[in-house]
């Protein structure tokens, strides 16, 4: 492993993983009534419940498979005979599964904020800006899993 792999797949998420424990303590402490986004749901229902369940339940999968990919050893999955290239073969094509259903979620809430008319009123430019930061994060997830060098 060189410096560079070793910077950004070893040192810089538990950087990032710090960062947001330290900012939600701190958010918490100094500013807990901005957690909240205004509610729209009195405006568009349709939408909003499928989106919103497509997003938490795909989301929800993908983070307990990072979570079961990072702290099962793997000599669990050696001593139950899943081989290194099946168990990648299965994270890889159920992570990738459920990323696309979180993906479609956040799509579906998007252009339901920015094409409601309604709830596009009642929505600032903090709430616009999270949904796109989480598309493009999103979307580099699901490229990388895809189409990433360690996958080929």
């Amino acid at each position: 492993m060189n410096s560079v792999t070793q910077l950004f797949w070893t040192i810089i998420p538990y950087i990032f993983i710090m960062i947001f424990i330290l900012g939600m303590i701190f958010r918490y402490r100094y500013d807990q009534f901005s957690w909240t986004a205004k509610s729209s749901e009195l405006l568009e229902k349709k939408k909003l419940m499928i989106g919103s369940s497509l997003f938490h339940i795909g989301i929800i999968f993908v983070f307990f498979g990072h979570v079961g990919g990072l702290l099962v050893p793997i000599e669990i999955t050696e001593a139950f005979g899943v081989s290194d290239h099946l168990y990648h073969t299965i994270a890889v094509w159920s992570g990738g599964f459920f990323g696309f259903i979180a993906y479609a979620g956040i799509i579906l809430l998007t252009w339901r904020r920015l094409s409601d008319v309604r709830v596009r009123s009642i929505s600032t430019f903090s709430d616009i800006a999270i949904n796109i930061i989480l598309i493009i994060v999103m979307s580099l997830g699901i490229f990388s899993t895809f189409f990433g060098t360690s996958n080929q």
